[in-house]
């Protein structure tokens, strides 16, 4: 009799927690990944609405189309007296690169229209431990820039200062303080926030995040709690997160314009090699010999909102369960 309770719960594809919630596992297909490399690949950008990835282990770039991956040649531009070279985004004709040098003590952001230079900015390297990443937004009309001062975690003594430059349009500085991974879209701005919190019999001081959004008129609200910023669909409807679910980060997808999550109830899926299919309307995982996607047209039922126990005890009884 248990065992036939337990196919039954695993058929009609629901968790049962222990301290009550329930949780729907969203649908989800795999695909068998179509191409002679079977290493992960890296999200870069996209090409006239085909995707754009990069291998790590060959240093190679591919195009994707249908589930097909194929060489893509990209040569990588030289820079006197910089010792390394590294693609930060790609929309269309539009590639973003980031040089950097110990030599000159700096590194470059420059962004290429073809061979036209539509922006460059060089910061320095070194100063306060700073790293500056960049990408493209408005549809690739703009860029921003972000610095951060922890190269392996993103985020640290947080640098409040975000650079966005509207191509043929002067730079803009806007300060959000607290502010990590940061994603402008349109005339919102998406963004990660640290917090810091106590247990009542406890004296350590713990950190996480919430994400938040700046609309236009530059008042906040908060999406998502106990929840870092990942993505956003190039539509701007949907966010993939990292959440903090009883003392694990899980990936969510976040419906925004219902405020409701659905929760990818794995630790597997706490990957770098993710991204948007437009196509599918879906956010993929690719796993080297297959990709895994979960469309944007599943029930979102859950509030992004809702925080749970960090609590050790309550941990382990959710985590039992599942």
């Amino acid at each position: 009799m248990k065992h036939k309770l337990i196919l039954f719960v695993f058929f009609e594809m629901i968790f049962f927690d222990l301290i009550g919630q329930d949780f729907l596992i969203p649908i989800s297909y795999s695909v068998e990944k179509k191409s002679m490399n079977e290493n992960q690949l890296i999200y870069v950008g996209s090409k006239n609405d085909d995707l754009v990835f990069y291998c790590r282990e060959t240093q190679k770039f591919f195009l994707m189309k249908d589930n097909n991956y194929r060489s893509f040649n990209l040569e990588v531009p030289k820079f006197n007296n910089y010792d390394y070279v590294m693609l930060e985004g790609i929309y269309d004709n539009k590639v973003i690169w980031k040089a950097l040098s110990n030599s000159v003590n700096s590194q470059k952001i420059i962004c290429y229209d073809g061979n036209k230079l539509l922006f460059e900015h060089t910061f320095p390297y070194s100063y306060e431990y700073k790293v500056f990443y960049s990408r493209f937004y408005d549809g690739g009309k703009s860029i921003c820039l972000k610095s951060f001062f922890n190269p392996w975690h993103e985020y640290g003594d947080v640098d409040s200062n975000l650079i966005t430059v509207k191509f043929g349009e002067s730079e803009k500085i806007s300060k959000i303080d607290s502010s990590l991974n940061v994603i402008p879209f349109s005339n919102k701005i998406y963004y990660s926030k640290l917090k810091k919190y106590f247990f009542d019999d406890e004296r350590n001081e713990y950190s996480t995040m919430d994400i938040h959004c700046r609309n236009e008129k530059g008042v906040d609200r908060i999406i998502a709690k106990d929840a870092d910023l990942l993505m956003l669909s190039d539509d701007g409807l949907f966010m993939l997160a990292k959440k903090k679910l009883y003392g694990k980060e899980i990936h969510v997808i976040i419906d925004l314009i219902k405020n409701k999550c659905i929760y990818l109830l794995s630790e597997k899926y706490v990957s770098r090699y993710f991204y948007y299919d437009v196509a599918k309307k879906s956010f993929s995982y690719d796993w080297g010999n297959k990709i895994e996607t979960f469309s944007v047209e599943n029930e979102f039922i859950y509030d992004p909102l809702e925080e749970f126990s960090l609590y050790k005890s309550d941990c382990e009884r959710f985590w039992k369960s599942h």
